[in-house]
């Protein structure tokens, strides 16, 4: 299971180190819909009831991955994400499993920095491909988290997925 973890990450690095600014990443994942930033608002803001109550991420009705490199969260990031930075091998199915509290069947939102960051991408379908079975969406839309103050979405700097959390 860790050699097949390795060769994800190494092909998943692979991808990610090359030259996206002639490419732009796919605006849908095939194993998701994607949504715009109020339809993300909408997602975060059904979670805040969990966070009010210091949940845990995996007890939040969707799980929002962000699978950006640490320092790029920790820069900011959208409150009660998971951090599971594809290019550092965390973003595993064993990660995901364990940030989704163990339910293949948790509704999950992935982002990242918008249509020159493939991460969020790669997350979306790679989650599918890891057996996870609920609704999956892909905040893309050209802007990802760089374009969440556009709806007035607060950004949370640190290594947790908001500052209240235990």
């Amino acid at each position: 299971m860790k050699l097949h973890a390795a060769i994800v990450a190494a092909v998943i690095s692979l991808f990610a180190s090359m030259s996206m600014a002639a490419d732009k990443v796919p605006e849908t994942c095939s194993a998701g819909i994607t949504v715009s930033a109020e339809e993300a608002m909408k997602i975060f803001q059904g979670n805040i009831a969990a966070m009010q109550a210091k949940a845990l991420p995996s007890a939040m009705p969707v799980l929002i991955v962000d699978p950006r490199k640490p320092s790029d969260y920790e820069k900011g990031h959208i409150p009660g994400a998971v951090s599971l930075p594809i290019e550092e091998g965390q973003f595993t199915k064993d990660a995901l499993t364990a940030a989704a509290g163990g339910n293949s069947a948790k509704p999950m939102m992935f982002y990242c920095n918008g249509e020159n960051c493939p991460r969020s991408h790669m997350a979306c379908e790679q989650a599918a491909k890891f057996g996870f079975t609920g609704k999956i969406s892909y905040f893309y839309t050209g802007i990802g988290v760089n374009g969440w103050p556009r709806v007035n979405g607060p950004l949370v700097q640190g290594p947790k997925p908001y500052p209240t959390m235990p």
